[in-house]
């Protein structure tokens, strides 16, 4: 699926969807959001020689990085549809075993990034500021990359000179890729479980994921 640009299509940058919830945009109440520090990182092993020039560099795969997402209101009806939002993430991590909280994300920077699924590590208070009265809360998140093969305990290969990097190209998904999907249904059950006698979730809507 192509990304929207921003400039034709600023409405799609303006909101996010995170397990079929969105914040910003008409379905959001127009609440704001912000991705601060995304990115897709490789990681690179470098061995250099004393007193050489040059290095000795190994790829040792794409490593998930954490980032921030802050969401921003200022409305008396954008708050009542964030302590709402916020239930999403706020869960009884004691039943859930050792399964991580998984879910599915859209944003167009994100899918530019190759980023569909997070891992929500901490849910910052809300915060009002005292001259604009802009209230706002984040939430840090980790992109959530499946784990590699139970077999897979071959070395990295050094990294050949004039290679391109990894391309986002449509390929078969693995098999560790394709246990995502279950795992994200086994969250939002165990959550939903744990949650049974909170506020009820707005509702949820369809979008691209």
């Amino acid at each position: 699926m192509a990304s929207p640009d921003p400039f034709n299509n600023a409405q799609a940058w303006d909101q996010i969807q995170i397990g079929g919830m969105v914040w910003g945009g008409p379905a959001g109440l127009f609440g704001k959001i912000r991705i601060q520090g995304a990115s897709r990182f490789y990681k690179i092993d470098a061995k250099k020689g004393k007193g050489l020039n040059g290095a000795t560099q190994t790829y040792q795969g794409q490593h998930p990085k954490k980032f921030k997402l802050i969401f921003s209101w200022w409305t008396p009806s954008q708050h009542d549809y964030w302590t709402r939002f916020q239930l999403l993430f706020l869960f009884d991590a004691t039943k859930l075993g050792s399964l991580p909280p998984v879910w599915p994300i859209y944003h167009p920077a994100l899918q530019l990034l190759g980023i569909t699924a997070i891992c929500v590590e901490d849910v910052g208070a809300v915060e009002v500021d005292e001259v604009t009265k802009l209230a706002s809360a984040s939430l840090t998140v980790e992109q959530f990359v499946p784990p590699p093969p139970l077999n897979a305990t071959t070395t990295p290969k050094a990294v050949p000179p004039n290679t391109p990097p990894p391309t986002l190209g449509s390929r078969a998904p693995t098999a560790s890729e394709a246990a995502v999907i279950a795992q994200i249904n086994q969250t939002k059950a165990a959550i939903a479980a744990s949650n049974a006698n909170a506020i009820p979730h707005p509702p949820v809507l369809s979008g691209p994921i």
